[in-house]
């Protein structure tokens, strides 16, 4: 009933307790209480929700309730996912984070354009660090492995080295900020591993000497 009268309020609230239980400040959101609200929040998702949000858990429920479903997301630019992201305060832990990470990474890399810049900076090194050691939810992979290229056969198994790819393909073909890219790592060898990458991309020597000035 308090569904049907206030229909946005209710959302709201409902998307508020999803946020508060990824920041496991709270326990679970009541089942039925979803199901009544879901074809509410998800009209308003994502366009209307991104501006009032804060948190990354509240990112993150925002991803979850679009059922990590990169097209729906993209109903906002990945820079406004950016601009949300900058003015969020990072609360969001474990499988839900790394769920958030790969899903702000593959906006990115489905429409790498400049202002994303920050979506790359967050998740880039936190997810191939999971991808490495075999951490990444199934879901969460599932998210990427669309929006990664294919190698030869020989590299094809290597999915760390996909993920350096896309990334230095999406720089360098798509007018990313070089200093950006510089941001990507503080790691001197993954930081050498995308450079090397970065020659392979279309445009990869003009971004490389766009690189040496920034």
């Amino acid at each position: 009933m308090f569904a049907l009268r206030f229909p946005s309020l209710a959302a709201d609230r409902v998307f508020d307790a999803i946020a508060r239980h990824f920041a496991q400040l709270d326990g679970q959101v009541p089942y039925h209480w979803r199901t009544e609200v879901d074809p509410i929040l998800r009209a308003k998702l994502p366009t209307s929700m991104l501006p009032r949000i804060s948190t990354t858990s509240a990112l993150a429920a925002c991803a979850v309730v679009l059922d990590l479903n990169v097209g729906a997301g993209l109903a906002s630019s990945p820079k406004d996912w950016a601009a949300a992201l900058v003015r969020s305060s990072d609360d969001a832990s474990g499988q839900w984070r790394q769920r958030l990470m790969a899903y702000l990474l593959a906006l990115a890399l489905a429409k790498p354009e400049p202002g994303s810049e920050l979506l790359f900076e967050r998740a880039f090194e936190p997810v191939h660090a999971d991808i490495a050691v075999s951490r990444l939810p199934h879901d969460a992979f599932d998210i990427l492995a669309p929006y990664l290229p294919k190698l030869y056969w020989w590299q094809q198994w290597d999915t760390c080295l996909r993920l350096r790819t896309a990334v230095a393909e999406a720089y360098a073909n798509n007018e990313l900020n070089p200093q950006s890219f510089h941001r990507l790592t503080r790691d001197p060898t993954l930081f050498g591993e995308l450079v090397d990458r970065v020659w392979y991309a279309r445009h990869g020597r003009r971004f490389l000497e766009q690189l040496r000035h920034s």
